[in-house]
């Protein structure tokens, strides 16, 4: 390993990147940091591109922004076409959540909306599968809480199937932030955090500061 590499702050007063990378075609490399607003706040993500492999970076464009609320945590994916689409996780106050996916044409220059994922449910990780079809993962921070996946059967990304319920056994909201990876016979392996119920819970404590918290995994077949 070398390194420490630095992405420009471009300006802006924060900058964090979970990390969410994706090599374009041409080796390109683009990662989407959440960027403060102009208020200092969190709540807009950023293109930035290496073209050495991560020992450089420089600003390319905007990914999504808007001033009423916090648009942050995006994963992205490259499509047969050529397209990249992006998740990217809506926080709306006052206990609004939900994933919003945006497209890019020309390589992540620039960006419009595409739509919905779901009603509930942040952050997502979108994942290509073998056979062309797309799955989306996230959690769900409402009863009953648990991980939950979608599955666009059309490529693209443009129309989505009914919810799976991976897990619906969470202890509170404190759970989710999935990245998972596809497995060579076609099943999802997707890791995450998570609240677990524990047993038996003392008179005295609220379920939200009981049980276990850890990193879990579930494979499933979409």
């Amino acid at each position: 390993w070398s390194g420490p590499s630095f992405l420009p702050m471009d300006g802006v007063a924060a900058s964090q990147n979970r990390p969410p990378y994706l090599v374009r075609p041409d080796g390109a490399i683009l990662t989407f940091p959440t960027v403060s607003q102009r208020d200092g706040h969190e709540g807009r993500v950023f293109t930035y591109i290496s073209f050495d492999g991560g020992v450089t970076w420089a600003f390319l464009s905007i990914l999504a922004q808007n001033d009423d609320y916090m648009l942050i945590m995006p994963t992205a994916v490259n499509l047969p076409s050529g397209r990249i689409l992006a998740s990217v996780r809506v926080q709306h106050p006052p206990g609004g959540l939900w994933t919003e996916l945006y497209e890019s044409a020309d390589g992540g220059r620039d960006w419009r909306f595409a739509g919905r994922l779901n009603d509930h449910g942040a952050p997502c990780q979108l994942l290509a599968l073998p056979d062309g079809r797309l799955v989306g993962i996230y959690g769900c921070r409402r009863p009953p809480f648990g991980i939950r996946a979608r599955v666009s059967e059309d490529v693209e990304g443009r129309r989505w199937g009914p919810e799976l319920i991976l897990r619906d056994d969470g202890a509170s909201d404190d759970l989710g932030y999935p990245r998972g990876a596809v497995l060579p016979d076609g099943s999802v392996c997707t890791a995450y955090y998570f609240h677990e119920k524990g047993f038996p819970k003392p008179s005295d404590c609220d379920q939200f500061h009981w049980g276990t918290r850890a990193i879990y995994a579930t494979r499933f077949k979409p």
